[in-house]
């Protein structure tokens, strides 16, 4: 084969292999063409699903947000109609209505629906219009789209309402294209309450789903305005019910102050038969009538105050006092009570509390009356101690916290809140055998939160109870110009048979003086440190000594001291305050033998201690100096 045959089939091949090429060309060009067609087929298939999926999602959120606005609007609004006829427009103006209208039960007839006389339209002349229009309307259940809407409790579209008469003449005066109605209920439980209607075109056709979101929206906001109404009428049963207390308080005012004069006067003429000669039967009896006149008046009083605090006519009374001697006041009142039954009563302040502060005095006064009193009442044998310390400073004011502390019967936990409560006690028997009324803790409560304090109770059944409560003051001074000093410096003094934290509060009294303060646990012990330090310079200044082991060994237990005394000590008695009492008179050194009447203010006992160690030098010195001219006249 020659090279010319070589290249003629070389080139055949190649024409065969191009037009196999275009031919695959060809065919591949017209099956991406028709991928591409399908994909452009599919693409607006998928636009369209999107649009419509966007189109239903966004009136999805349109009717949501309808049912969200209207139902806050419902709770927002100032009442009943303001309610409904908000809910009217907000409907007509999602769905582009031009007039809405609400329809209620006639008050005068209830088998028929009346015009409420509540329109909502975007134009004034239109809402007019269709306001004189339906002025006289009446709607039987079950008759027209009201009645049908009030019969079913159903929303419902009508397509067509050119052919009832009351209709005609306002859609062919408002707009030709109105053409159709959508009313739905507003219900309550199922109650009916109210109809509203709206128009719009035919071709604005409401889904089934938009109808149920209507009545939906009907339901909702029914029951929003029920619980309106029952919040409004909780507001006006309470509202009677707060002139109905303040009304009782005031009688209970008036009452109080009633009784009180007539009983003042009970109490001050049987005390008066008890100064005249009366026989002991007669005067047991007299003292019973004033004994259960106090405890009345007593009860009177609570009465009274609570009556005042209740119908807020108590006003705080701010000044300036002295804090210290206030609350020492009160203590040394109810001192006699305490002792009459063998009680001792305490009374601490913490010299970092400010001497004099700006409050109410009063009311602080009464407050511990009433705490302290308390304790009393409800502690058999041991002590009640009345403290006090800051636990708050700034720069003009202060925050103080009181203790009033008793060994009394306690209460047990579960009652800790209801004893706080009016006419209620820990135990019911304990009005039988206590007395009271159950008012004093409730006062005092009352009080605190008047003054801006809180009272709170550390207690224990058969171990007793602490009452801490903390007031503001304002600072005025912190510290006594009369300082304690060093009155006292290098005095020893000894504390014999006292309660030991008795023996505390005396040794912290003393000790800013200068004193040397010892304690000694009983008679026997006091007797032996007495002789030990024998009756040169080292001797006790002072001996302090409690009343209770005065009269338990009679003149006995003084005469043992007196004999072992130096010269220059003195013995200072602690005796009780009681009232219609014989004052204790021991046998002894006048000059040498002093009393105290507990409890004691710091600086009552330490001039009392100074005044005597004076008064005896002075009686020494002139003893000495009589006895010198006798001599020297001899």
């Amino acid at each position: 084969m020659d090279i010319v045959e070589q290249l003629t089939r070389k080139l055949a091949r190649e024409e065969r292999a191009r037009l196999e090429a275009e031919q695959l060309l060809e065919q591949k060009s017209r099956e991406v063409y028709q991928t591409n067609e399908e994909l452009r087929h599919l693409n607006a298939i998928l636009e369209s699903s999107i649009n419509d999926k966007t189109i239903d999602l966004q009136k999805a959120n349109a009717r949501t947000q309808l049912l969200h606005q209207t139902v806050l609007m419902a709770a927002e609004v100032g009442n009943y109609n303001e309610a409904l006829l908000f809910c009217c427009r907000l409907v007509c103006e999602t769905v582009g209505s031009p007039v809405g209208h609400i329809y209620k039960i006639d008050v005068e007839n209830d088998s028929q629906l009346v015009s409420a006389d509540l329109h909502w339209s975007a134009s004034e002349q239109t809402q007019q219009l269709f306001q004189n229009l339906v002025a006289d309307w009446r709607f039987p259940r079950g008759i027209g789209l009201p009645g049908a809407v009030w019969a079913t409790k159903k929303a419902i579209w009508l397509p067509d309402i050119e052919s009832d008469p009351r209709y005609r003449r306002f859609l062919t005066d408002i707009d030709e294209k109105i053409t159709a109605a959508v009313a739905f209920p507003v219900t309550s439980d199922s109650e009916f309450v109210a109809v509203v209607e709206f128009f719009v075109e035919e071709s604005l056709k409401p889904s089934e789903s938009f109808l149920g979101l209507l009545e939906t929206i009907g339901q909702q906001v029914g029951q929003v305005l029920e619980r309106r109404n029952a919040l409004e009428d909780t507001r006006r049963a309470k509202e009677s019910a707060d002139q109905a207390n303040i009304a009782k308080s005031q009688f209970l005012a008036n009452m109080s102050h009633e009784i009180r004069t007539p009983m003042n006067a009970i109490i001050g003429m049987t005390e008066l038969v008890l100064l005249t000669e009366v026989t002991d039967e007669q005067k047991d009896c007299l003292t019973t009538v004033v004994s259960s006149a106090e405890d009345l008046l007593n009860i009177i009083n609570e009465i009274l105050d609570l009556s005042k605090i209740e119908s807020n006519k108590t006003e705080l009374d701010i000044g300036a006092f002295e804090l210290r001697e206030s609350v020492f006041e009160c203590v040394k009142a109810l001192a006699p009570s305490s002792h009459e039954k063998h009680l001792e009563i305490l009374f601490h302040f913490d010299e970092s509390v400010p001497y004099r502060v700006y409050g109410d005095r009063s009311r602080l006064r009464q407050i511990i009356f009433n705490l302290v009193g308390n304790a009393i009442k409800f502690t058999s044998r041991g002590e009640v101690e009345v403290s006090a310390n800051l636990i708050e400073q700034r720069e003009q004011d202060c925050v103080v916290e009181f203790s009033v502390r008793d060994t009394g019967i306690g209460i047990s936990s579960d009652k800790h809140d209801v004893i706080f409560n009016k006419f209620e006690q820990a135990d019911t028997t304990t009005t039988r055998k206590y007395g009271g009324t159950g008012l004093g803790l409730s006062i005092v409560t009352k009080l605190l939160n008047l003054m801006g304090g809180h009272l709170k109770l550390e207690s224990d059944v058969g171990v007793g109870s602490t009452f801490k409560f903390t007031l503001p003051f304002g600072i005025v001074e912190m510290q006594n110009s009369q300082t304690v000093s060093a009155r006292l410096s290098g005095n020893r003094v000894l504390l014999v048979d006292g309660n030991d934290r008795l023996h505390e509060i005396i040794s912290e009294m003393l000790r800013p003086a200068g004193a040397i303060v010892e304690s000694a646990v009983d008679r026997a012990d006091a007797l032996r440190r007495i002789a030990l330090q024998g009756t040169g310079n080292g001797a006790y200044d002072f001996i302090i000594i409690d009343q209770k082991s005065v009269v338990k060994f009679n003149s006995e237990y003084l005469a043992d001291i007196e004999h072992s005394i130096a010269a220059g000590t003195i013995v200072i008695v602690m005796r009780r305050a009681i009232r219609h009492s014989v004052v204790y008179k021991a046998k002894a050194k006048k000059e040498q033998v002093k009393f105290v009447t507990k409890p004691m203010e710091q600086m009552v006992l330490i001039d009392l201690m100074v005044s005597s160690k004076n008064d005896l030098k002075y009686e020494v010195d002139e003893h000495s100096l009589s006895s010198s001219s006798v001599d020297q006249a001899k």
